[in-house]
């Protein structure tokens, strides 16, 4: 027992320290104040949505105009530019060209090169041929001529449209890289052969109606020179002259590519 009896001695030994009372005072003036927070919380929403409803309804009227006469701002509130700063400006992109490869300027080189020459063989051969060949006349009758004509000025027709889509797409081409810049020789280099292979077409045009007016002339004087002599050497000789003249409107034919494509060197 005597454990009994030193606990207690221990515990009556002890300080004591009065109970304190809690203040009513205090506790009821912190929950007047949580009260009048929550009443102003409860206030201000019910004004916010007020002012939610009016821009609302402004937005559906069919004016779509936004009256807010009614909305009062504060005053402690700073300016909207002060608070969002000045008014806003897209940045500017600049997208500068992308650097030229190897080959586009080796590309670029080498036209430059091969077009610039003002007789370069393999072009030129190629064009002559080709020029030779147009301006060949093959009819000999007068329907053939006919034909031939019409084949000719359909042809011509094709070709000056070509020209115009050519000159068309060169003025729309720029020169920002070298493949434009390449692009921009061939067209160029393209419209003169263009231009070239015109004139040798109105030429042959030209060549072909007076080839039908003189075979058609001709074929009437031979009918009538045989029609009043009845003579078997007077065909022959008129044979002879249609002839001559058909041979010397091949030479007439042979030369004139020659000197359309002299002129064309001359011109390059």
């Amino acid at each position: 027992m005597w454990y009994i009896l030193a606990f207690v001695t221990v515990v009556a030994g002890l300080p004591t320290t009065p109970i304190s009372k809690p203040d009513l005072t205090a506790v009821e003036h912190d929950q007047e104040l949580l009260i009048h927070d929550l009443q102003r919380s409860r206030a201000a929403a019910v004004e916010l949505k007020d002012k939610l409803d009016k821009i609302e309804a402004s937005k559906n009227r069919s004016d779509s105009v936004l009256n807010i006469s009614n909305l009062v701002a504060d005053i402690t509130d700073p300016p909207v530019e002060a608070s969002h700063g000045a008014k806003y400006t897209p940045p500017i992109i600049i997208l500068l060209p992308e650097a030229p490869s190897e080959r586009e300027k080796w590309e670029y080189a080498i036209t430059l090169r091969c077009l610039g020459q003002p007789n370069f063989s393999p072009f030129d051969n190629i064009h002559n041929s080709k020029m030779l060949e147009i301006a060949t006349i093959k009819g000999r009758t007068v329907s053939e001529i006919q034909k031939e004509i019409r084949q000719t000025e359909a042809e011509l027709e094709q070709t000056r449209k070509e020209l115009n889509t050519m000159v068309s797409t060169l003025a729309d081409t720029h020169d920002g890289s070298y493949s434009d810049r390449t692009k921009k020789l061939h067209l160029s280099h393209n419209i003169k052969l263009v231009k070239h292979e015109i004139s040798v077409l109105e030429t042959k045009l030209e060549r072909l109606h007076k080839r039908l007016n003189a075979t058609m002339l001709f074929s009437k004087t031979g009918h009538r020179d045989k029609a009043g002599h009845g003579d078997d050497e007077e065909p022959k000789n008129d044979d002879e002259g249609e002839e001559d003249d058909t041979t010397n409107d091949e030479d007439e034919n042979e030369s004139s590519p020659s000197d359309e494509s002299n002129e064309y060197d001359e011109e390059e």
